[in-house]
This record gives structure tokens, sequence and C-alpha cells, in this order.
């Protein structure tokens, strides 16, 4: 098993969106959602793009229920923000 000791750094000093996203991504990828999960709940900033890349990886992996809870949540934000 690979040496994930960086992850602690972002519970301190979480990236900017692009890095997120690029983490949320190759952390799902190789099915390491644990890890994926602390990096989405880190971002202060999430977009649509980080957003997508959450619910595409719990999708992926199996857990259609936490890609349609994201879902649900992502669109009620959206529509708190756009009122």
């Amino acid at each position: 098993m690979a040496d994930r000791q960086p992850l602690k750094m972002y519970q301190h000093h979480p990236p900017a969106k692009s890095v997120s996203t690029l983490l949320i991504s190759m952390y799902s990828i190789h099915g390491f959602m644990d890890d994926a999960n602390i990096v989405f709940e880190t971002t202060i900033k999430k977009d649509t793009v980080s957003w997508n890349a959450m619910i595409v990886a719990q999708g992926y992996h199996g857990s259609a229920s936490k890609a349609l809870s994201f879902c649900k949540k992502n669109c009620y934000l959206v529509l708190e923000v756009a009122n």
C-alpha cells in the first residue's frame, strides 16, 4: 500500500478548487473513497466541477444512494443561493 501521508496536510490546509477536484478524481479512480470524501469536505469553495467529480465517484463505486444524496444536496444549495 502506498504511503498517503500528504492527505493529512490537506486536512489543515485545504488545496485550491482545481487541485481538490483533481485529488477527488485521483483518489476515487484508485478506490480511496474515504480520502476523496475528506478532500471534498475540506474544499472551502465547491463548484459544479467538484460536485460533479464527487457524484460521479460515488456512482462509479456503486454508491447510488450517496450519489443521489449529493445530487439532492447540490440542487438544494444552488436553489438556496439563487434565492
